[in-house]
């Protein structure tokens, strides 16, 4: 339904309307979660040339487009095409929603796992620390994005041959 409703619209509208960014993206998000990001990255560079003619560069559907994207080069193994792009949406959150905002923890966790798979652990973990400050002050234990975070860290010190440090970070949150 979301392919024909843009393929409708981009018929009425053409191409590089910039009412179909917001479609392009949900699909492209639609892909993401069913782990189809080869299928996802083009939909997300239409959104990101759609944004660059139409958006300021720091308006938040800005960094939430370098966020998917980030995410999805790295979902591909595309780390350095990923850091960049994730660096900039967290420049963008921060300087837009502040240093606190639970949606900078999205764009930590991502950037966390860039860095991880790209063999700089120690950096990794700075990430995943100010990713899980964040979502501690945010969200009770038992949330969905606070778990992600716990988990990810944990694994980062478990691979790192800090078992005691994973285990009780996991344990902390699993209540």
């Amino acid at each position: 339904l979301m392919r024909r409703s843009l393929s409708i619209r981009e018929s009425i509208l053409g191409a590089g309307h910039p009412d179909l960014a917001s479609l392009m993206n949900n699909l492209g998000a639609l892909y993401w979660s069913q782990g189809r990001y080869a299928d996802a990255l083009p939909l997300y560079e239409r959104t990101r040339a759609t944004y660059e003619r139409s958006l300021d560069p720091t308006h938040p559907n800005v960094a939430a487009n370098f966020n998917n994207l980030g995410e999805t080069y790295w979902k591909l193994g595309r780390y350095t095409e990923a850091e960049p792009l994730l660096r900039r949406a967290l420049q963008i959150k921060q300087a837009r929603l502040g240093r606190d905002d639970p949606s900078l923890a999205i764009t930590l966790n991502a950037l966390a796992g860039v860095l991880r798979d790209s063999g700089r652990p120690a950096e990794a973990e700075s990430a995943y620390k100010r990713a899980l400050e964040i979502r501690r002050r945010a969200f009770k234990p038992g949330n969905a994005d606070l778990t992600e975070t716990v988990n990810d860290y944990g694994k980062l010190l478990r691979d790192a041959g800090r078992t005691a440090e994973g285990e009780a970070l996991t344990a902390r949150y699993s209540k």
